[in-house]
């Protein structure tokens, strides 16, 4: 993927996608190298559109590309949240995480007023929750008093297989498909699945 943002190379976005273990599942993997892309990024002339560029060739190959950032609100993700229309956030159900979320909405208006890019969040997810902790209790009310029903029913506690999945480099449906977190997981998609169901039949009435 850092390739792809390398002027230099050449490269379009095709060239770096390549099929996963997973069946229908393609990926254009990256590496550390990519927070180099930053640098390069901040040089150019409309910089924040440089990954929607990179996509458009592809977008027809696809039901879906969800674009994965990291967890910093950098040059980086404003091009993730430019290339986007929707996006889903995962909040962890920590202190430090909310101050994140804050940090992410002020981005999020700054995409919409100074780029022109009507960006929509689909929901938000509620992550690492531990139920038998007062501040992830404290934290997930929270969440769900300020977005509302933004806010997935599908909360993704803690669970020791996502760890060693994510630490394997395998989705947790092959690591430990029958494990909690691959069940939670499951639930999310099929909520996001019927919302985006609801969301083009709602279009398709307009």
């Amino acid at each position: 993927m850092d390739d792809s943002f390398d002027d230099g190379t050449g490269l379009e976005l095709a060239s770096v996608i390549v099929p996963s273990n997973v069946p229908n599942l393609d990926v254009a993997p990256s590496s550390i190298d990519l927070a180099a892309a930053e640098l390069e990024l901040s040089a150019r002339i409309g910089r924040e559109k440089s990954l929607r560029k990179k996509i458009l060739p592809v977008l027809d190959r696809y039901d879906y590309i969800i674009i994965d950032t990291p967890p910093s609100l950098g040059l980086l993700t404003l091009n993730a949240l430019v290339a986007c229309e929707e996006v889903i956030i995962p909040i962890q159900t920590h202190y430090y995480a909310l101050l994140g979320m804050r940090q992410l909405l002020r981005t999020l208006k700054v995409v919409r007023e100074e780029v022109g890019h009507q960006i929509e969040i689909a929901g938000v997810v509620p992550t690492m929750y531990d139920a038998r902790t007062s501040i992830s209790k404290e934290i997930i009310h929270g969440i769900r008093e300020y977005f509302g029903n933004k806010v997935f029913a599908s909360a993704i506690h803690f669970n020791i297989k996502l760890v060693e999945s994510s630490m394997a480099g395998v989705p947790v449906f092959v690591h430990m498909r029958t494990s909690r977190g691959a069940q939670e997981y499951m639930s999310l998609a099929k909520e996001v699945m019927a919302l985006e169901q609801k969301t083009r039949s709602a279009a398709a009435r307009t």
